[in-house]
């Protein structure tokens, strides 16, 4: 069937079942296909995994783990609605795994959205006297369990139709909830694997070209509901012009910038700025290096960028560092002669001095090379530049 089809009614029709089930497949589909092909399939809010202590009748501890009240809705469109607090079965778990658990492995929990045959309804009388019992559908969910690694099983959605899903049966979608670990001791739960379940737990999304505010602005939060210090961006539109800003929430109506552009374009930032460089610019890194030091390049320019045929032009000037402290003996009196300062190809700096005693405690005299003599590493002031072009 390629169109949808809609119920319509008459005066005086005499009214079939299947017309009035059309009454509630019709919305029932289209609500799923908006669901499965504007959104992105994950948890809309709660579901999470609550631990609340326990013991064993023999004094053994371990964990109650319930899932919390929420809302999700998965690859197919169908809702997955949970209204009051489901506890996790563990008799459940090890019927599913059995001899495959463990104590030191985090076993990820599913849910999964499950049609099934309610309570029947009062029978319907005939002309004749017959009855047939009208059956509601009730719209629930199944919590399962996997084994490590399941959270990362690929799941594909069933082809694009006008027709609802089924009522009953069906390919369960499994969404993720969290994480609960074992105790064999107690054959129970030993609680919940938060950091796991924070790492892998998938919230529904939104496919969209624009995403438009409310006249003035926008705004994006990882988290639902924001305390001080959280992470905000936002896009604002007044009589000074559009500003885009990232920051931390302060309140409501305030956040406190981290990076900002405002009307004008200027960027305004709290820490520094890295990236590739582009254009005619000239990079600038100094300071202080030893013997042996490879010098590092300026913030925003790889090694990559430097290794390049069309690469910037790198260029380095070192000035040795004589520094009295580094003499052989502090109590005498030295002089010393630069034996190299260069930086080879690697950027290295090769950089060493030879310091000898101007006492002359070897009798050498006036010949300085009789004199004793130490050869050491030294220190050297480095400038290096990077020169980019529009071309690197």
């Amino acid at each position: 069937m390629n169109a949808v089809t809609r119920p319509r009614f008459a005066e005086g029709q005499i009214l079939a079942a299947s017309d009035l089930l059309g009454l509630s497949a019709y919305p029932r589909g289209r609500e799923e296909r908006h669901n499965r092909f504007v959104h992105r399939w994950g948890i809309v809010s709660g579901l999470d995994l609550v631990a609340e202590d326990a013991e064993t009748s023999d004094g053994i501890p371990y964990k109650k783990v319930s899932v919390s009240p929420g809302l999700a809705i998965d690859g197919e469109g169908r809702e997955v609605l949970v209204t009051q607090a489901a506890p996790l079965v563990s008799d459940r778990m090890k019927q599913q795994l059995g001899s495959a658990l463990n104590d030191d492995e985090s076993y990820p929990v599913f849910i999964a959205s499950q049609y099934r045959d309610g309570t029947p309804g009062a029978g319907a009388i005939g002309p004749c006297g017959s009855g047939a019992s009208a059956a509601a559908i009730e719209e629930g969910f199944e919590i399962s369990f996997g084994l490590p690694g399941d959270e990362t099983f690929e799941q594909s959605p069933s082809v694009i139709a006008a027709e609802p899903s089924a009522d009953t049966g069906g390919q369960p979608w499994k969404i993720l909830i969290g994480f609960v670990t074992w105790s064999k001791i107690a054959g129970e739960f030993a609680d919940i694997d938060s950091d796991a379940t924070s790492r892998h737990r998938k919230f529904a999304g939104i496919n969209a070209a624009v995403v438009a505010g409310d006249g003035s602005s926008v705004g994006l939060q990882p988290k639902p509901a924001l305390q001080s210090g959280d992470a905000v961006f936002s896009v604002r539109q007044d009589d000074d012009g559009p500003t885009l800003i990232f920051g931390t929430y302060k309140s409501a109506t305030e956040i406190e910038p981290l990076l900002e552009v405002n009307a004008k374009g200027d960027v305004v930032a709290k820490g520094s700025l890295t990236g590739k460089r582009t254009g005619n610019s000239v990079q600038v890194q100094s300071g202080l290096a030893s013997d042996g030091m490879i010098l590092p390049l300026p913030p925003g320019v790889t090694e990559e960028q430097i290794a390049a045929d069309d690469g910037p032009a790198v260029h380095i000037q070192v000035t040795p560092e004589i520094d009295p402290a580094g003499s052989p003996d502090p109590t005498r009196v030295f002089g010393t002669q630069v034996v190299e300062c260069r930086v080879d190809e690697e950027r290295r700096l090769h950089c060493r001095i030879l310091w000898f005693d101007l006492a002359d405690p070897g009798g050498g005299g006036g010949d300085f090379y009789a004199r004793l003599r130490t050869l050491a590493p030294g220190t050297a002031r480095y400038t290096l530049a990077v020169s980019t072009t529009e071309e690197s």
